[in-house]
């Protein structure tokens, strides 16, 4: 019985810890988009990834200033200039 709640324990926690969001802040206005998926720059310069609904949405690469990991609950990072 212990063995088997150790299993099921790891298994929680290790389900757990893949949850990852993205925030992405753009250039010139400093809007910060959060991404649900990485995003992923393709071959014509333009980062891919999916937004909160589950849209894909591209970037041009010109227009990104920065992308920064964040927790899924976590509110939107400030960004200063």
């Amino acid at each position: 019985m212990k063995k088997l709640f150790c299993y099921c324990f790891v298994g929680a926690l290790f389900l757990s810890g893949c949850a990852m969001s993205y925030d992405i802040t753009t250039l010139p206005s400093g809007d910060i988009i959060r991404a649900s998926s990485r995003p992923r720059l393709n071959e014509r310069g333009y980062y891919v990834f999916k937004d909160g609904l589950g849209q894909e949405v591209q970037i041009n690469r010109v227009k990104v200033r920065k992308i920064e990991a964040v927790n899924p609950g976590d509110p939107p990072s400030k960004s200063f200039f």
